[in-house]
């Protein structure tokens, strides 16, 4: 996801396009609903902190802040933020009991406040179509960067997800995500794997590419041309994994853009 919106808004830059990418974003943030469970770890106090960071080259400097910014009328407020606000700078609310329940979400972007739905599972149509939270049998250890955890539960989204747009063009996906939780860490994140397979079709976006080759006939033929049109004509389908880890706040400094 940072490396799509990073990729936009530069392509957007090159073609004056900035405020036509970031509505597209805003538009599909603003759609997407949450979860109605996200785990708070026992004795949660205000100020405390969780850095989830992809792994891999590609999304060095990038990551996401989950801070407990206050506590109101008995529930957690839980605030979710990229590292790199360079690209995107934007912001989720999440207002949480002590058990986990989400009884109200919100995005905040330029100074406006959007509310977001909640939703649990739906099997047929949803946008989680199912959801397992378990307590291990027996806890698990693991290292991770000289750091020793304890996981004592695990839970596993399965999530489906579609979008029509003439900007992006549709778009289909399902994606399984599964969070280890230890609970002796802010918020459990110790460790995530999201996986899925998205097939998307052609959009406008596809299309600025061949609009910029066919700009400049000096540098790119007429074949090349219509060889990228017809290439962003295609529907592809791509299948994908990602690796998040927990990083504790005191990271926060090399991790900042």
């Amino acid at each position: 996801m940072f490396r799509w919106i990073a990729v936009c808004m530069s392509l957007m830059t090159l073609t004056g396009c900035m405020t036509m990418a970031r509505n597209y974003v805003v538009g599909k943030m603003k759609e997407a609903p949450m979860y109605e469970f996200f785990y708070i770890h026992p004795g949660a106090n205000v100020g405390d902190t969780a850095l989830q960071i992809p792994q891999g080259e590609m999304w060095e400097g990038n990551g996401t802040r989950v801070t407990l910014i206050a506590k109101e009328d008995g529930l957690n407020l839980v605030s979710l933020e990229p590292l790199n606000k360079d690209i995107f700078d934007y912001r989720h609310v999440l207002w949480v009991t002590d058990e986990g329940q989400v009884k109200k979400a919100e995005l905040q972007y330029n100074g406006e406040i959007f509310p977001l739905r909640v939703e649990g599972v739906n099997p047929e149509n949803g946008h989680f179509r199912n959801v397992i939270f378990e307590k291990v049998a027996t806890p698990q250890r693991f290292e991770s960067k000289g750091r020793v955890y304890n996981v004592e539960y695990i839970q596993t989204q399965q999530i489906s997800y579609h979008s029509d747009g003439v900007f992006m063009g549709a778009m289909d996906a399902d994606m399984t995500i599964i969070i280890f939780i230890d609970p002796s860490v802010p918020f459990g994140l110790v460790k995530s794997f999201m996986s899925g397979k998205t097939k998307k079709g052609a959009g406008a976006f596809d299309f600025i590419g061949v609009a910029m080759k066919a700009a400049n006939p000096d540098v790119f033929s007429s074949r090349e041309v219509l060889n990228e049109l017809y290439s962003s004509s295609k529907s592809t389908e791509v299948e994908w994994m990602m690796e998040f880890t927990y990083e504790p706040p005191e990271a926060a400094g090399q991790q900042d853009h």
